[in-house]
């Protein structure tokens, strides 16, 4: 009696399961067509394509064949992932430019400091004469560059970039304008 009970929810299960993943195929087919596509993408579509081979086509086919059942039963991850997909597309993990992850924002900044407390602060001290005895060193030139882009507004603020760097920016409206990094992790 309790397998039955088991086969019929299940069978519920599979059931709503089943046009909730069609319906979520052509959702994602018309949000993809909407999106424009770059010329590069289509360049490389076309190709693989014109290149694409009956046994790569039957291997694409099999694969397809074997994960609908398996996408069938965990569609309530599907729903999961697709909402996450629309809603919150780059969620700040992943970004089409690797370097913008390392890119001073908000939340990075530190506190702000005066221009001449940045310079006390980084005053090199070689003993040996290598470097430069001026604020940050050998980078003293993009220092100075960083403070005459100075406009009227903004606030000079420290910043920590966790795992990659540190270093000054130049901050208008809450937003990072220009940056100074003077350390890499």
């Amino acid at each position: 009696m309790l397998a039955k009970q088991i086969l019929y929810w299940f069978g519920i299960y599979l059931a709503i399961g089943l046009p909730v993943l069609v319906l979520l195929r052509l959702l994602g087919a018309i949000r993809t067509k909407l999106q424009p596509a770059g010329e590069m993408y289509r360049a490389i579509m076309a190709d693989l394509r014109s290149k694409e081979s009956r046994r790569v086509r039957w291997t694409r086919f099999a694969k397809e064949i074997l994960m609908y059942p398996l996408i069938l039963l965990i569609w309530p991850l599907a729903i999961v992932i697709f909402i996450q997909s629309v809603c919150f597309p780059s969620n700040g993990h992943w970004t089409p430019d690797p370097e913008a992850a390392f890119n001073c924002r908000r939340q990075h900044l530190v506190r702000v400091v005066a221009p001449e407390a940045a310079e006390a602060e980084a005053k090199v001290v070689d003993p040996l004469g290598r470097a430069p005895d001026l604020p940050f060193g050998h980078l003293n030139a993009g220092w100075h560059a960083l403070l005459a882009d100075r406009q009227i507004g903004d606030s000079l603020w420290y910043f920590v970039v966790p795992g990659a760097k540190r270093g000054y920016a130049l901050v208008h409206s809450s937003k990072v304008r220009k940056e100074f990094v003077f350390e890499w992790d």
